[in-house]
């Protein structure tokens, strides 16, 4: 049992309050181990300072291989040149051989409207036809109809 008025005495099974700000990682570094990682960085950058005027290794080999890169450089830029230069000439021979098709196309389309205009000539031709002869039927079937009609009086 817990005594209530006994506020000096912490239960040990009570979870742990968690402390204010942002929770530690473990992996934090001591001064001394981020001073020597600076100076680990600044070795890195192989700054070298002559003050006599001499020339070292280093900077001979640096010399070269700069040299080198920038060769490799216009290599490569001059490879990117040939490329875009092909790829333009892809472009072109694309859209050529598309404004070709749409031409080709075009020329089709227009025969077959001048054919389809030509059958709609007939249609309208032949409807015409077929009007005057349904119009003559008629006509000859009402002068035989009052042609009988006279008959049949008679």
């Amino acid at each position: 049992m817990i005594d209530q008025a006994d506020t000096q005495t912490v239960d040990l099974f009570a979870p742990q309050k968690r402390g204010r700000g942002r929770p530690s990682t473990g992996k934090a570094l001591t001064p001394a181990e981020k001073q020597k990682a600076y100076r680990e960085r600044l070795k890195s950058r192989n700054f070298t300072e002559n003050k006599n005027g001499n020339v070292t290794d280093k900077e001979i080999n640096d010399h070269a291989e700069k040299g080198a890169l920038m060769a490799r450089c216009r290599l490569l830029e001059a490879e990117c040149a040939k490329l875009q230069a092909l790829a333009t000439d892809w472009r072109d021979k694309y859209y050529q051989r598309d404004i070709d098709y749409n031409r080709d196309l075009e020329a089709v389309i227009k025969q077959k409207n001048q054919a389809v205009a030509a059958q709609k000539g007939l249609v309208t031709k032949y409807r015409n036809e077929r009007d005057a002869a349904l119009n003559r039927v008629e006509s000859l079937e009402r002068q035989l109809a009052s042609a009988t009609k006279g008959n049949l009086l008679r």
